[in-house]
């Protein structure tokens, strides 16, 4: 889970900078649709299978130019949309009707998503990753086969002087361990060649004279 809302910050980062998306230019409204979700006042839900949740975000969503018809459609073609949202990957299937022109642009089709089927969003959204950041697949699927130690031994060859390693911690994790089985490793020796400081109060300046030992 840390690791896709990671990646999703850094792809959706480097779209708006313009560095990747090239084909999907950069729509901060649609942006902060699909992290916020805003549903408003609408007429009433007359579709028995639909969510009333997924009417009301279909609604709002519908005020964008790019999807003004998308609520009528539903409603006028609801047997076609209602196979879709049945569907065991429906982020995997092309939408009814003209709507099917989405897969060209997933982004958008990422918020019909988010709005009619909000449980699929994960699979979507690392699907999306997988297409438009280079080489998304080996950052999404990298540690499918790998435990930890086989992950941080890969970091460490792309490690330098300059480029340190940051982790990105959850709770219950123990990355100290990992360290300590890395730094055996390589033949560094704990106190001397290799120093671990728990940062807290006063910490700071231990840490600093460490630093200054390191360069």
């Amino acid at each position: 889970r840390h690791k896709l809302m990671f990646l999703s910050q850094l792809t959706f980062n480097l779209m708006k900078r313009g560095i990747i998306g090239d084909d999907q230019e950069w729509n901060e409204e649609q942006f902060q649709f699909l992290t916020k979700l805003p549903s408003k006042a609408a007429s009433e839900n007359t579709i028995d299978w639909l969510p009333d949740s997924s009417w009301l975000a279909i609604s709002s969503l519908a005020e964008q130019d790019d999807f003004s018809k998308l609520s009528s459609d539903i409603v006028e073609a609801a047997p076609r949309f209602r196979e879709w949202f049945n569907a065991i990957s429906p982020e995997n299937e092309k939408l009814p009707l003209d709507w099917a022109g989405l897969d060209k642009t997933p982004f958008k089709k990422m918020l019909v998503v988010r709005c009619l089927r909000p449980d699929r969003m994960i699979s979507a959204l690392t699907g999306f990753i997988k297409r438009t950041l280079p080489r998304g697949s080996a950052y999404v699927d990298c540690d499918s086969t790998l435990n930890s130690l086989d992950i941080l031994d890969q970091c460490l060859v792309d490690s330098t002087p300059q480029t340190p390693l940051y982790f990105i911690l959850s709770p219950g994790a123990n990355v100290v361990a990992d360290l300590d089985v890395m730094a055996t490793k390589y033949g560094f020796q704990k106190g001397i060649s290799y120093h671990n400081v728990s940062m807290g109060q006063g910490q700071d300046v231990v840490a600093m004279s460490w630093l200054e030992t390191a360069h």
